[in-house]
């Protein structure tokens, strides 16, 4: 089994990557995928394959979550988010990913808060984008992070 991991550079990525590790999967088994070279850098120090992605790039989405049975999209603030998320959205239903995994947000059904419509609308095409779509909301405050839940086989 091999895991994406998009927004792996961020904080919530970053504290995803051990608990994937802690469910017994092989750092080789985990892509950690980003913008952050430096922590890129320091990830596949550890173990972890990484790919720097720009989410404005098609390319370079298709060819990172090619050959991946899940991936993990962690939600972030760009300002254009739901294209990024569609562009992950379709090439992950396209790659034929067994699972996808999306971190909404707090708030994403308020209509007063500008990013949870992105979020919201998110979650909406992504229910027909894989066999196996489990939404979750991150908390703003968490001691520990949302990661994946294993699916029954």
């Amino acid at each position: 089994m091999s895991v994406l991991v998009i927004g792996a550079t961020g904080a919530l990525g970053r504290l995803v990557l051990p608990e994937l590790h802690k469910r017994d999967l092989a750092t080789a088994d985990i892509t950690a995928a980003g913008r952050n070279q430096q922590i890129l850098d320091a990830l596949a120090t550890d173990g972890y394959r990484t790919v720097r992605v720009d989410l404005d790039v098609a390319d370079q989405i298709r060819a990172a979550v090619t050959g991946h049975d899940q991936v993990v999209l962690i939600s972030g603030k760009d300002p254009h988010l739901l294209q990024q998320h569609r562009a992950v959205i379709d090439a992950a239903k396209t790659a034929g990913t067994q699972h996808f995994y999306y971190t909404s947000g707090v708030r994403a059904d308020d209509p007063t808060f500008a990013l949870g419509a992105d979020h919201k609308a998110t979650r909406t095409p992504s229910a027909a984008s894989a066999p196996t779509t489990r939404p979750s909301r991150s908390a703003p405050t968490t001691s520990s992070p949302r990661t994946p839940s294993r699916s029954p086989a």
